[in-house]
């Protein structure tokens, strides 16, 4: 399937996947508009589940009652460029989220992408889990919110790499679970590096995630939360 300058607006998937589109197949998308589109499950706009290339295009205000304003499952390799996510609501990673099982374990790449005033309970800019290889070059991740953890990311124990990215302002909010407003990372046995040399451990010695040339600021509580502790 192929998408060029198209609009998908208000479509709704009320107890499946993909408000707009359900994509099993390789799928190209490019200077499309998704607006306000819902899914009961996952991919409130997109629901990926094999190759996809999506380039210069705008996602807003779309719904995913559980996880991933755009969901990438499946196999393949998802490219994301040039495009920007603003305004989604998800119970998990509102923005993008990645799935949980091995077998739908592929590579997410996302270059030069903006995600701003996303709000989840967790990962409000994005939500990565170890199934899937995931990279964001010079993309930037400003004013979400997590209700719990991860205001711009939570990693739970992936392994993603940041280069020429900006986290900032983003938020984490409530009480005592509030943590990571920029990025939560939650494995046991890994740790982040922040470059060649400044190196936060959590409880082990494999290397969860680098930044480099990346910025890192002006997130609340607190800019990077390595934390190994188990939350209810």
């Amino acid at each position: 399937m192929t998408s060029r300058q198209s609009t998908f607006s208000n479509n709704q998937a009320p107890q499946r996947y993909g408000g707009a589109i359900l994509g099993n197949g390789d799928i190209r998308i490019e200077t499309s508009t998704f607006s306000d589109n819902s899914a009961g499950f996952s991919g409130g706009a997109i629901n990926l589940y094999s190759d996809a290339v999506v380039t210069h295009s705008t996602f807003t205000g779309n719904t995913a009652h559980i996880e991933g304003g755009v969901f990438v499952s499946g196999l393949g390799v998802v490219t994301i460029n040039g495009s920007s996510f603003s305004q989604f609501l998800a119970m998990v990673g509102a923005g993008i989220a990645t799935p949980s099982t091995i077998e739908q374990a592929g590579t997410l790449v996302v270059d030069h992408n903006a995600f701003s005033g996303n709000r989840a309970s967790f990962g409000g800019g994005m939500f990565v889990r170890p199934t899937y290889s995931v990279s964001l070059t010079h993309s930037t991740l400003s004013s979400n919110t997590a209700l719990t953890q991860g205001g711009g990311i939570y990693t739970a124990g992936a392994l993603p790499v940041f280069d020429h990215t900006t986290i900032t302002d983003n938020i984490a909010v409530n009480g005592p679970y509030g943590t990571g407003g920029g990025i939560f990372v939650c494995e046991e046995g890994q740790v982040l590096q922040l470059g060649p040399q400044q190196i936060i451990p959590c409880h082990g010695t494999e290397t969860v995630s680098y930044l480099t040339h990346s910025t890192v600021s002006g997130n609340s509580p607190d800019n990077i939360r390595p934390d190994c502790e188990p939350r209810p």
